[in-house]
């Protein structure tokens, strides 16, 4: 992973995707866990922050990179 301001290049596997602030993004969770979508806002200190008001009738949601599977861009 590595982590500029605007721009994350985050590698699960042998995928890498390109994340930027404010990408709309599908979160891959540990099995168990519902996948979550929602518009990054920022990215710091190996955590990821996501708006999900747009998408559902969520606030902020905070996730470390750590149970992050994976990460697709839907836009």
């Amino acid at each position: 992973m590595i982590n500029e301001e605007n721009v994350i290049f985050f590698k699960t596997g042998q995928n890498e995707e390109i994340i930027r602030k404010g990408n709309i993004v599908e979160i891959i969770t540990p099995v168990g866990q519902d996948n979550i979508t929602g518009r990054v806002t920022s990215f710091s200190n190996g955590q990821i922050y996501l708006d999900c008001s747009e998408l559902y009738n969520a606030d902020l949601k905070v996730l470390n990179f750590n149970e992050v599977r994976s990460i697709e861009v839907v836009k």
